[in-house]
């Protein structure tokens, strides 16, 4: 939405949204959303462009921003309000409040790092959920990204696919949040 002319294409997007008689529908229809989520997902209109990664790589981000469990010293979701693609996401894990970044969304226009209260980039210094595992692969942020009935993984120099209950402590807990709060990325 943000890319190109995004902007300029809001307002007809809006009509278009507000035309339509949404009290009549009675049924989703699950296999014409599934094809477009499908279509979507391979589309490289919605895919980061080489210009996107060359920004991205000149930007290496606040690396003393890392803690051990990926935890902001304050959690105040700025970064979760500010992004225009709901990129950052709050998660509770084990009682407390986590940001998760989500890469697919992110056009990497820096809102979050600018309005975060901490020397810190979201969209880089904190843990990420991918599509899946060519576009872990293809960043340097640690994170997950669902593979059938398991998770794949970098996490800590540590990378792989595991089920559920055998994935690293922390991050089986952080998952877990994940996919029971945002079911809807799976």
């Amino acid at each position: 939405m943000l890319q190109g002319a995004g902007y300029d294409q809001l307002d007809d997007l809006a009509k278009r949204v507000e035309s339509k008689d949404y009290d009549s529908i009675t049924a989703l229809n699950v296999p014409a959303i599934e094809k477009l989520a499908q279509t979507v997902a391979l589309s490289p209109e919605f895919h980061k462009t080489e210009a996107m990664r060359i920004k991205r790589a000149k930007q290496p981000g606040f690396q003393a921003a890392h803690s051990e469990d990926y935890r902001c010293r304050v959690t105040c979701g700025t970064c979760v309000r500010v992004c225009p693609n709901r990129s950052n996401e709050l998660v509770t894990v084990d009682g407390q409040k986590l940001i998760i970044h989500i890469d697919e969304a992110c056009n990497e226009c820096g809102n979050c790092a600018c309005n975060c209260i901490e020397p810190c980039q979201p969209y880089k210094d904190r843990l990420t959920f991918f599509l899946d595992k060519a576009r872990l692969q293809a960043s340097e942020n640690d994170g997950f990204y669902k593979a059938g009935e398991e998770w794949g993984f970098r996490f800590k120099g540590q990378e792989a696919v595991l089920p559920l209950e055998k994935l690293p402590s922390p991050l089986q807990s952080i998952v877990s949040a994940f996919s029971k709060e945002l079911p809807y990325y799976l």
